[in-house]
């Protein structure tokens, strides 16, 4: 038995390795062919993915900018409400502090008047009660000095009568 392969073992041998090989090849051109084809569809995945995250921020920027134009709005709205109401209300209290100050007026106006009335009232009661206090005193002193003079009249009498019974 020789070590060195004859020329017809050495096709077998070289046959068998390119067999070898292009199956092992034909398996890797095979495994190649479905990693491309994955490659493919995750491409496409990929694809359809980043459309799909697209189009989902392009829907999300619109909301936000729809959101931001009616908070604008209600802001808007609610600061002409706010304004509108600030006017009012100060309108009505510059017209109530009016009504205050005229209707304060006229009860001072009124009060001064009745004190006026009261003080002028007291002042013709005073004259009124010294007038009569006056005619009361002179009424009375002439009563007084009348009757004096009676009792002086009718002790002179019954002490000259009394002359007269002696």
């Amino acid at each position: 038995m020789s070590l060195i392969p004859s020329q017809g073992e050495w096709i077998v041998i070289i046959t068998n390795n390119i067999e070898a090989n292009t199956a092992s090849i034909t398996s890797s051109i095979i495994e190649i062919e479905k990693n491309h084809g994955q490659i493919i569809i995750n491409s496409e995945k990929i694809a359809k993915n980043t459309a799909d995250l697209t189009a989902e921020v392009t829907r999300s920027q619109q909301s936000e900018t729809e959101l931001n134009t009616k908070i604008d709005s209600k802001t808007n709205s609610l600061t002409a409400d706010l304004t509108a109401e600030v006017t009012r209300s100060k309108q009505s209290e510059t017209e109530l502090n009016s009504k205050i100050e005229s209707k304060t007026n006229s009860l001072t106006a009124d009060l001064n008047t009745e004190v006026t009335r009261s003080k002028q009232s007291e002042t013709d009661l005073n004259t009124k009660i010294d007038s009569k206090t006056n005619s009361l005193t002179a009424d009375l002193n002439t009563e007084v000095a009348r009757s004096k003079q009676s009792e002086t009249e009718l002790g002179t009498r019954i002490t000259g009568d009394d002359t007269k019974l002696d």
